[in-house]
């Protein structure tokens, strides 16, 4: 995908040949009168190239690391998982299959919305390979909020906690990717029976760039890696900031409630400090 904020493309040089024609040695007898000449073979070519050197870009194309690509025909027939390059590759199909990526891992799922599996539906052709290169829109949204979760889950975290993980007694951490600007947010009582489909964690950052993508993402996953690291003193927090504030006459923003806001902030100290 292509990333504003990863680095510097190069410009580069733009060449252009160009050709010019000498008839000086081309005979009286050769010459046209609107100025060519019958025989072409007397004139004398010279080529010169001109280059321009292109100015520096802000960006990079990046690869996507880990990402299910499947390969689909009335179902899923071969699927792969791109490496550290981008790349990936199948079994043999026969016939036609569509390329589809899926923004899906065993940990986690990234939702268009709320309930939509979040997907990129690719060609659908025989025996031809899939270059793609991913410039805006949501699939862009999609790929980087895949990069921050797919590092914070099967990269290096420097030590810190992961969220939380699918298994026994736990489900798929769902991220839904809302094509919205506001505050993003991290509900883990989703995992509640009454909400089992529900999104625990919901992005807003459609108008933002990259960077505050990526962070944004990585900041919500850390709430879950403080709940999944100590999940009653991390409740706790969530009780004293957010709902008994909330529920007594003086209100959720009561700046007078020392106990809440010193709860509140250590719940964004934590994740932002991940974050950065």
């Amino acid at each position: 995908m292509f990333d504003e904020h990863a680095g510097i493309t190069a410009g580069g040089e733009e060449c252009t040949t160009l050709a010019y024609a000498d008839y000086s040695e081309c005979p009286e007898s050769q010459r046209m009168p609107d100025g060519g000449v019958i025989d072409m073979d007397c004139i004398i070519w010279t080529y010169v190239t001109e280059c321009e050197t292109l100015p520096d870009t802000q960006g990079l194309v990046i690869p996507l690391d880990g990402v299910q690509v499947l390969m689909r025909q009335l179902f899923t027939v071969r699927q792969a998982i791109t490496d550290i390059n981008g790349y990936f590759s199948t079994d043999y199909v026969r016939g036609k299959a569509r390329y589809v990526v899926q923004w899906e891992r065993y940990h986690f799922s990234i939702r268009d919305g709320l309930t939509l599996q979040a997907e990129l539906r690719g060609p659908n052709v025989k025996q031809q390979n899939w270059n793609k290169v991913i410039t805006g829109g949501e699939d862009a949204y999609h790929a980087i909020i895949h990069e921050a979760t797919h590092e914070y889950y099967y990269g290096n975290t420097l030590g810190t906690h992961r969220p939380q993980t699918n298994g026994a007694g736990r489900s798929q951490m769902k991220i839904a990717a809302l094509e919205q600007d506001g505050p993003s947010s991290h509900i883990p009582e989703f995992n509640f029976l009454l909400f089992p489909f529900q999104p625990k964690i919901k992005i807003k950052e459609w108008s933002d760039n990259t960077e505050e993508r990526y962070g944004t993402t990585i900041h919500e996953l850390a709430h879950s890696a403080h709940r999944s690291l100590d999940p009653t003193r991390y409740s706790s927090l969530v009780s004293r900031g957010y709902v008994l504030p909330c529920v007594t006459f003086s209100g959720c923003n009561d700046s007078s409630n020392s106990d809440h806001q010193s709860a509140r902030r250590l719940l964004e100290t934590w994740a932002t400090t991940v974050e950065i």
